[in-house]
């Protein structure tokens, strides 16, 4: 959606990615960071999630009474050009 967006937007005169608008995506797929203007984008720890699943799986299949157990885990922001406009700079 945020390339399209990005696509729709730079087809407006006089109106510019990032300079009057930040635009941010999630989850990281390689369309962010090869599209014309990269993408800021929150990356999910896939694999992370995955080993963790799993192993969640193991220790409930080894104690099936033990207490359900919640993991969290942190996501990455991924500055890219879509957000780095002059308008947007705390500096």
């Amino acid at each position: 959606m945020a390339i399209g967006l990005i696509q729709i937007l730079n087809e407006v005169p006089g109106f510019s990615v990032p300079g009057d608008i930040a635009i941010t995506g999630y989850d990281n797929n390689h369309f962010a960071s090869e599209s014309a203007i990269p993408i800021s984008t929150v990356s999910q720890p896939g694999e992370e999630m995955g080993a963790v699943a799993a192993d969640l799986l193991l220790e409930r299949i080894a104690n099936p009474g033990a207490p359900a157990r919640n993991v969290t885990l942190e996501p990455r922001l991924l500055p890219r050009t879509s957000t780095l406009g002059e308008m947007w700079r705390r500096d």
